[in-house]
């Protein structure tokens, strides 16, 4: 009963989340589950925005959709701004922003190269024909030239090379390198290489490990993908990845990507050198895993809050704040969230001396998810309970 529970309660949370993907990734999940005209829904909406003032957050801008921390003060964004997506390039030092670009359509997913020369969008559109549009657009970060071409799946279906301004992609050739500087393509591995691994009507995206030495192939849908390693002829499978965009390679051997399924996902690494993995979370409704390559940092959620895992050490610190897409500075002491459309820094130092502040805030929204568990009038749907609960366990854990 329990596991039927939890997997129906998922099954809510992925509708919402696939009908909210159409718009921004910043997902307001308690108004899924909260009626947003309780009073409880607007102390816990108001209690995580001000935790972020509470521990001297600045706050960037509004109604953005995607984030990324460029270079050393850089941070590029996307904001919603009714019929366009706006392009801006904030100054962290000088607090300032600039216009990069406008597109139209949704902006699906958005990456950007190590150096921060490039910003990789995909875009989708619906013409007056219905047929929807997917493409690929890059953005020189300089001038603000696009370069845009077709692509057949509307989400990100490629990645940055490491230590490079070019992507990978899996193309009807093979794996192909695309050179934004030159504007040429070559295959780097031949389809025939890895054509096991492909799924029909998936989505395969290639990942190089930082010293391009293997390669990471992983196809799929719908929460079930089959990947492989490459490495100088040589080829081992990688079981268990049920998410094709949070997937990152922490140095030359380990894999951090997303297990488990809907209601109980978590987060394990792989050596794929000695085999051994280890399951660094799990029980969540979402993981959101991301990774800052230069500082060598990566963020996931559980249950919506913040967590940072230490490669080194294999530690995992509960940050207490909620906020998507987590992306560090260079130097790993700022870093950038989501949280209700808003993008925030935030000090790392701060927030890791802020443990009073954070402490209380957790206790107070605890208090008022109890309040919410208490009240079945003001829940949204029958899967209600079990989410609260899953948030104040969360909470309860800070």
């Amino acid at each position: 009963m329990i596991k039927r529970t939890k997997t129906a309660l998922a099954c809510v949370l992925f509708a919402a989340l696939s009908i909210q993907a159409a718009h921004s990734r910043d997902i307001d999940v308690d108004a899924i589950y909260i009626s947003k005209s309780s009073p409880v829904y607007r102390a816990l909406h108001e209690k995580k925005l001000g935790v972020y003032q509470e521990i001297s957050s600045t706050l960037i801008d509004s109604g953005v959709a995607h984030a990324v921390w460029s270079t050393g003060n850089d941070i590029v964004y996307v904001k919603e701004a009714g019929p366009v997506n706006i392009i801006y390039v904030y100054d962290r030092k000088n607090l300032r922003r600039k216009e990069l670009g406008r597109i139209d359509g949704t902006v699906t997913s958005a990456l950007m190269s190590q150096s921060g020369r490039y910003l990789f969008l995909k875009q989708l559109t619906i013409p007056p024909s219905g047929e929807p549009a997917s493409r690929r657009i890059i953005i020189a970060a300089a001038t603000g030239r696009k370069s845009v071409s077709p692509s057949s799946y509307p989400f990100m279906d490629f990645s940055i090379v490491p230590g490079s301004d070019s992507i990978i992609r899996h193309s009807a050739s093979g794996i192909t390198e695309f050179d934004p500087d030159i504007g040429t393509e070559r295959t780097i591995l031949d389809l025939s290489a890895y054509r096991p691994v492909i799924a029909p009507n998936g989505v395969t995206i290639p990942y190089y490990s930082p010293n391009r030495k293997k390669l990471l192939v992983i196809s799929g849908s719908g929460g079930e993908y089959g990947a492989q390693v490459f490495y100088r002829g040589n080829k081992s499978p990688v079981n268990g990845i049920t998410s094709a965009s949070e997937v990152f390679w922490l140095d030359n051997e380990s894999i951090i990507f997303r297990v488990g399924s809907m209601g109980d996902f978590g987060a394990r690494v792989l050596n794929v050198k000695t085999g051994r993995t280890d399951v660094i979370a799990r029980g969540s409704l979402n993981t959101n895993i991301r990774f800052s390559p230069l500082p060598k940092i990566v963020s996931l959620l559980i249950n919506q809050v913040l967590h940072i895992y230490d490669h080194r050490t294999g530690t995992l610190m509960n940050c207490g704040i909620e906020g998507e897409d987590a992306s560090f500075s260079p130097d790993g002491i700022r870093f950038i969230t989501l949280l209700s459309g808003k993008l925030l820094m935030t000090s790392l130092d701060t927030l890791k001396g802020s443990g009073h502040i954070l402490k209380k805030n957790a206790a107070s929204l605890t208090s008022l998810y109890r309040e919410a568990e208490k009240n079945p009038r003001i829940w949204n749907n029958e899967f209600s309970r079990e989410y609260i609960r899953k948030k104040i366990s969360t909470y309860d854990r800070l």
